[in-house]
């Protein structure tokens, strides 16, 4: 059995080495020889031209921005994905791994050749819906423009600094971010106040979905403060508030982080808040303040 495989082994770096050596072995010797279809007297002519020619500089300046933009950009969306996908509670995570390697399924020919009849300039499908749309007299945007390469490039090594990047994010161990927290260090808090009244405005509703959002992402606290009229969110009619969806859609994952909603002086009071779905805190001036200064971040709505 171990012979069998040795064989195999053995047969498969023979084929990928002939497959792989040749065509380098092809190119080195094919550049010491006059022609460019048969290998005729030796000669450093091509090396010779190729170096001593004028736009050399400009070639190996836009490859070292070609190259280190389309890394970063990969890079940047890797870790964004990745970060998405092992450190946080999003929904459909299974469907942002598989977008995120998705590109490495597409041969690159036809993923370039995709891209171009979207952003051709002449007739991208996105270019032309954009003029129609906002009147544009050019192009918005030019796929065959540095930056239009950087992109392309950029999406396609996406998926192969994912892979390298989830697993290696996926191992961090938490309890080291919680022994952290015991030493001190502590977490990012965000206060959302929220004072308009939710039966004239939809920013309350607004502010409930970005809240629900926010919190999604382990590392931020996210405390709910509700000022005058505000309070009304929590009715059991709000679903026909202004945006109400929202509230149908959101205040179920508030009520996951099993911390209560913050309540103001001068907050509306009615009988249906104590029956409210979301468990609720009645603050002072003072409990107020305490929870501001906790905040590392306000947004007001």
């Amino acid at each position: 059995m171990d012979r069998a495989r040795a064989r195999l082994v053995y047969t498969l770096v023979l084929v990928v080495g002939f497959l792989t050596v040749c065509p380098v072995a092809m190119l080195a010797l094919g550049s010491f020889s006059e022609g460019l279809t048969a290998f005729g007297q030796f000669t450093v002519d091509k090396y010779v031209d190729a170096y001593t020619d004028p736009a050399l500089l400009d070639v190996m300046l836009n490859t070292v921005i070609f190259v280190l933009g389309s890394s970063v950009l990969a890079t940047v969306l890797a870790l964004f994905l990745a970060y998405l996908n092992t450190r946080t509670d999003i929904p459909f995570k299974f469907l942002f791994g598989v977008l995120s390697i998705i590109p490495m399924m597409i041969p690159h020919l036809l993923f370039s050749v995709s891209w171009a009849l979207l952003l051709n300039p002449s007739n991208g499908m996105v270019n032309v819906a954009l003029r129609n749309a906002f009147g544009l007299e050019g192009a918005p945007f030019d796929v065959y423009t540095l930056g239009g390469m950087i992109l392309v490039e950029g999406l396609l090594d996406l998926p192969i600094a994912y892979l390298i990047i989830a697993p290696a994010m996926a191992s961090f161990d938490v309890a080291l971010e919680e022994s952290s927290r015991v030493c001190g260090a502590g977490t990012w808090r965000t206060l959302v106040r929220i004072t308009e009244n939710p039966a004239e405005s939809h920013r309350p509703a607004e502010a409930v979905r970005i809240a629900a959002g926010i919190g999604g992402w382990k590392k931020t606290e996210v405390d709910l403060l509700l000022e005058g009229p505000a309070a009304r969110l929590l009715s059991p009619w709000a679903e026909e508030f202004v945006d109400g969806e929202n509230y149908r859609h959101y205040l179920p994952i508030l009520r996951e982080w099993k911390r209560p909603v913050s309540l103001a002086p001068g907050a509306e009071r009615f009988e249906e808040i104590e029956e409210a779905t979301l468990p609720v805190a009645w603050l002072d001036a003072e409990g107020v303040a305490a929870l501001r200064a906790r905040a590392t971040h306000q947004i007001l709505f």
